[in-house]
């Protein structure tokens, strides 16, 4: 027999059965969709991410922008030079000479603290005014600086020396040392230059294999590394002494004959820290002055160059984009942030990042741990 369709009545008779489990229905399906959503909340995560941009400098031919150009030609050497971390976290910063300041020409040579420590034990009374302040009670100025490929070349840099013997010379020829920002401004100028003789630092002054050799030059060798203004040896030679503005205590300023990358050490505005008792062959010091320098008993006729009044920038250029990735992130990344900031070999280019939103959370480490291309 054939099998009868219900027909319309049926269903109509039917209908009032399925009305109460319309409210049954809703419940599951709605917390069937709440279960889908917390399944797919992480993979909605991994797609919650912003478009950054890195703009580099916005001149060309900034300060800011030549900087970063340095920095990024060098970037690997980061990844363990941590000397330079105080100087790049301070950012730009400003000195403002209201008067003149003189500065040496050229470091203290050799024979010349050699005169002075023969001086100090004739005038007790004038080395203890000059003394620095924490000097060591007894102290004896000599230096250490005996190599036989520096020994007796007396119109080499003195080296060799503390920060005591450098500040006690100072004194008694009626200066000081400079301060790191002075020392900055006398050597980058008012423009202000990456170097001291300019913003590329292409010079012969390392014609030596042998960095002490480097460093026992005697100054004026090189006038191409000379500063405009007249001041020598202030990126190669020997690096030298002044009193830090960002840390209580001395700063060691400039290149020396030793120290790599050159073009890194002898940028004028970075400066490292050291303990007041450090000596080295290759750091040596000049003198600073508040009034025209005046001839002394172990030294003939002063030779210094005025940095005039005005206004310097002495830290970090305000428009360099590098330090402040230096300063804020982990160095064992600086390899890929080179890669990406190097687009095109500059920072003309900007590259765009998609960084994500949020944090990585313990859930997806977990899930990533477990897959197993991650663990092949």
């Amino acid at each position: 027999m054939p099998t009868r369709r219900p027909g319309a009545r049926a269903v109509l008779a039917a209908l009032p059965r399925f009305r109460g489990l319309a409210p049954w229905a809703i419940a599951v399906a709605a917390l069937c969709s709440l279960v889908a959503l917390v399944k797919l909340y992480p993979l909605w995560l991994a797609y919650d991410t912003s478009l950054v941009t890195i703009t580099g400098a916005r001149d060309d031919d900034s300060a800011g922008a030549r900087f970063d150009a340095v920095l990024l030609r060098h970037l690997d050497h980061f990844a363990y030079l941590r000397s330079f971390d105080h100087v790049l976290a301070a950012g730009p910063r400003t000195l403002r000479l209201t008067a003149p300041l003189w500065l040496d020409r050229c470091e203290v040579r050799q024979g010349d603290f050699y005169r002075f420590a023969g001086w100090v034990p004739f005038e007790p009374q004038a080395a203890a005014r000059a003394a620095a302040p924490d000097q060591p009670p007894n102290w004896r100025h000599f230096s250490e600086s005996r190599d036989h490929t520096i020994s007796g070349r007396l119109d080499a840099p003195a080296t060799g020396i503390t920060w005591w013997d450098a500040v006690a010379y100072c004194r008694a020829a009626g200066g000081r040392l400079p301060t790191a920002s002075e020392w900055v401004a006398a050597a980058a100028g008012q423009r202000p230059r990456l170097y001291p003789p300019g913003d590329v630092l292409e010079s012969d002054a390392w014609p030596y294999l042998d960095p002490l050799l480097n460093a026992a030059q005697k100054c004026g060798l090189h006038p191409d590394a000379d500063t405009p203004e007249g001041l020598s040896g202030m990126a190669h030679g020997v690096s030298e002494w002044a009193v830090s503005d960002l840390a209580d205590g001395p700063a060691v300023m400039g290149g020396n004959g030793y120290n790599a990358p050159r073009g890194i050490y002898s940028l004028a505005a970075l400066h490292r820290l050291a303990p007041v008792d450090h000596r080295s062959p290759y750091l040596g010091f000049r003198c600073a002055y508040d009034h025209e320098p005046f001839p002394t008993p172990w030294r003939a006729e002063p030779d210094a160059r005025q940095v005039p009044p005005g206004s310097y920038e002495v830290g970090i250029p305000a428009l360099a984009r590098i330090p402040s990735l230096l300063s804020a992130l982990p160095r064992q990344q600086l390899p890929l942030i080179g890669r990406i900031l190097s687009t095109d070999a500059s920072l003309n280019t900007p590259p765009n990042l998609h960084l994500m939103t949020r944090e990585v959370s313990r859930r997806q480490y977990a899930t990533f741990l477990r897959d197993h291309f991650v663990l092949a």
